[in-house]
């Protein structure tokens, strides 16, 4: 899930976060039996994944391809709708999913912000990995834009273009993904490689839990 980093005032600040789940939109659109290659062999790739684990490391770049930053950490997810991905210092930082609810936890700043995931969507690719056919279906089109052996690449652009993300493209060896490149609407391009991955391992399921510790400020954003 991807983290671009910026000191949160203690006001009901949306934090980006590093990380699709999706409320029912787009309406007779979603109910539609669409045959899609690009998502039907996406959904093959993910079909028989339960759980992954394993470390990642980010770089965002500008328009011109430089870095502009650079973070590493670790995650774990299970499928359905599942995922913790903890990123470590100087930018350290823990989202965690459970269900309907996300926690964005700024640990240095001592700030936790809970919402529902639907709000974070859009802006927590990672997630795409523990969503269902239908979630990315309703939120994306799919192509696979290149096969070579095992490892190929689906790209996937918003059906409704008014977000930040303007473009994502998810890369497989075999059935592991091997990384995400997202561009943004500002002209970023941010790039996960995923790295160390147990495929189908046995998970504490706490750890998709939060509690906020004592002396941590919460904002809730949970609408109305």
């Amino acid at each position: 899930m991807f983290c671009r980093r910026r000191k949160l005032l203690r006001t009901p600040a949306v934090a980006l976060v590093t990380a699709l789940m999706l409320v029912p939109m787009m309406g007779a659109q979603a109910e539609e039996d669409t045959t899609e290659p690009g998502l039907e062999s996406l959904m093959d790739r993910l079909s028989d994944l339960e759980t992954l684990r394993g470390e990642f490391r980010q770089n965002t770049l500008d328009g011109s391809e430089r870095r502009i930053q650079s973070q590493r950490g670790e995650f774990q997810l299970a499928r359905p709708d599942r995922l913790y991905w903890y990123t470590e210092p100087p930018y350290e930082q823990a989202i965690y999913v459970d269900d309907d609810i996300i926690w964005n936890y700024d640990i240095d700043l001592e700030q936790a912000t809970r919402q529902p995931v639907t709000d974070q969507w859009e802006q927590s690719p990672a997630l795409i990995l523990t969503g269902s056919r239908e979630q990315i279906d309703q939120r994306y089109e799919v192509e696979q834009t290149s096969e070579r052996g095992d490892y190929a690449t689906y790209t996937l652009t918003p059906r409704v273009g008014d977000g930040t993300v303007e473009s994502l493209s998810i890369s497989f060896d075999g059935l592991v993904p091997a990384s995400i490149r997202l561009v943004d609407s500002f002209n970023q391009t941010t790039v996960v490689n995923f790295e160390g991955l147990e495929r189908n391992v046995s998970l504490d399921e706490s750890r998709f839990r939060f509690e906020p510790p004592d002396g941590v400020d919460v904002l809730e954003q949970m609408g109305s």
